[in-house]
């Protein structure tokens, strides 16, 4: 288990989210040490990544990609498929009658998040849904005992990273 940059990872799953589009779901959330867990899941393969936001417009971590003998599980978390799901001319209308009713609004979410996500490379609609994402405590968790080891793994790697390239975001300013 080779253990690669966040980026790395992200353009990973980008490039196979491309190429399969179905099946995908994502888990975000912070651990106890407040930093951003996120796992990501495609049929039997799970990304799990450990970052932090280093200023508005940079974030910095570690993820890893697994392979999941017991797909079951991945099958059993409860979500929507995660996608992109563009929105034509019409839907943005749809979308902007629902917006003072709660119910209609509701409704119209689940019969979005019902069809198929897009490869991002198709999508040309003004604009798009992404998601969902589930939000969880212990995101990194989820799965099985291994992943509280890894988690801790992908932590220590981070506090070092961070540690020796930006320190100043642990430094306290007088």
């Amino acid at each position: 288990m080779e253990i690669k940059t966040a980026d790395e990872i992200i353009k990973e799953v980008i490039k196979k989210y491309n190429k399969d589009p179905k099946e995908w779901k994502v888990f975000a959330g912070k651990d106890k040490n407040g930093y951003y867990d996120l796992l990501i899941t495609h049929k039997s393969q799970i990304w799990l990544i450990k970052s932090e936001q280093i200023n508005p417009f940079k974030w910095v971590g570690y993820g890893i990609k697994q392979s999941i003998e017991n797909d079951e599980k991945i099958k059993k978390f409860p979500s929507f498929q995660f996608g992109f799901r563009p929105l034509s001319q019409k839907k943005i209308e749809e979308l902007s009658e629902t917006l003072e009713d709660r119910e209609k609004m509701s409704e119209f979410i689940l019969k979005l998040l019902s069809t198929q996500p897009k490869p991002i490379h198709e999508i040309k609609s003004p604009l798009v849904i992404q998601g969902p994402i589930v939000y969880s405590s212990k995101p990194l968790e989820i799965i099985s005992e291994e992943q509280k080891r890894l988690s801790n793994k992908l932590k220590e790697e981070l506090e070092k990273l961070i540690y020796k390239k930006y320190s100043q975001t642990r430094t306290i300013y007088i």
